[in-house]
């Protein structure tokens, strides 16, 4: 039994003896499946002993949130784990929401600090919405994106959405598909989680005062090409251009084309491949962006936004377009 299974299982022995000669990645794993199989004694001892960097702690809530288990988390929050870091593209926050449990939300609302609880406020749209793992893509609405107000309509969950929208939650938060929450409720046949949403201030996004760069971030074709024209500041037309490929809207970049800089093409590609739309990547490869080019002003290649998001094949068209394997990011 290696030092993982030994951790899901609960061997508390096996993972201490282990411990000296892993890997950090395999300390790291086995915190992640201790925390996901309530496993709390060996938590401890992966917590005190395993020597993990915070950064991974941070992340352990995810787990612990899957498997429902509310020691792990009270335990893992007192480390200092967080619960809008991603794993996997999830966070704890969406993940308690997705399940529509109020008692795992109550849980992340709690922390643990010099022996003292207090509870903590939360901002529960405070990141930029995230898009679904390509797992959960043929969810209901799965395209409006992963945050934890939206999983929770998503799944019909009214007791989550109060508690979500009592805690702070942006009732007119866009979704990544260009909608309000109350829209998706409605869309989906959830007539009372409409109706407490608009009770408490949700209307439905008004497309018409949307600045045009949103409106290509959603992909409102007409609506993009009715106000680009009037647009004369270059920047904000190659902003347009950009957030049409971060969203994957091919038929609108190529009509966008027109507008958009040599610069603007190139910078868009980083973006495309960051958000893993492949076709979109192709576009912009053929329209003159390099495959091997740095982005301003991080300095990173598409090759490594598509690998940091595990966009596996997006890194597969860049590398047969010619992309280098090992081409740092600059200054590395």
């Amino acid at each position: 039994m290696n030092l993982v299974e030994a951790a899901g299982a609960g061997d508390e022995g096996a993972v201490a003896s282990a411990l000296g000669a892993a890997s950090e990645g395999e300390r790291v794993a086995a915190l992640y499946a201790a925390a996901g199989a309530g496993q709390l004694e060996v938590l401890e001892v992966l917590l005190t002993q395993g020597k993990i960097s915070r950064l991974w702690v941070m992340r352990a809530l995810v787990p612990a949130v899957r498997g429902e288990h509310l020691p792990c988390i009270e335990r893992l929050l007192a480390a200092g784990a967080d619960i809008d870091r991603e794993l996997e593209g999830r966070t704890a926050e969406g993940e308690a929401a997705a399940k529509g449990s109020v008692a795992l939300l109550e849980a992340l609302t709690w922390r643990v600090a010099g022996g003292k609880r207090y509870q903590k406020k939360l901002d529960w749209d405070a990141s930029s919405p995230k898009d679904l793992p390509p797992e959960d893509e043929d969810l209901p609405a799965a395209g409006d994106g992963y945050w934890a107000l939206l999983n929770a309509i998503r799944g019909g969950h009214l007791e989550a959405v109060a508690f979500l929208v009592e805690g702070g939650a942006d009732v007119n938060r866009v979704t990544l598909a260009g909608r309000n929450p109350v829209e998706v409720a409605e869309a989906l046949g959830h007539v009372e989680i409409a109706e407490l949403l608009r009770s408490k201030g949700a209307v439905p996004l008004d497309r018409e005062a949307l600045h045009v760069v949103s409106a290509a971030r959603y992909g409102f074709t007409d609506l993009v090409l009715r106000k680009l024209p009037e647009v004369e500041d270059e920047e904000v037309r190659a902003r347009a251009f950009q957030f049409a490929a971060f969203s994957g809207h091919v038929d609108l970049l190529h009509l966008l084309s027109e507008y958009a800089t040599p610069k603007a093409v190139q910078d868009a590609l980083g973006m495309a491949a960051a958000a893993g739309h492949t076709l979109a990547v192709r576009a912009l490869l053929s329209m003159g962006a390099k495959v091997d080019a740095y982005d301003k002003p991080i300095g990173r290649t598409p090759l490594i936004w598509a690998a940091a998001r595990n966009r596996i094949a997006t890194m597969q068209v860049l590398v047969a377009a010619g992309a280098k394997l090992d081409k740092g990011s600059k200054g590395d």
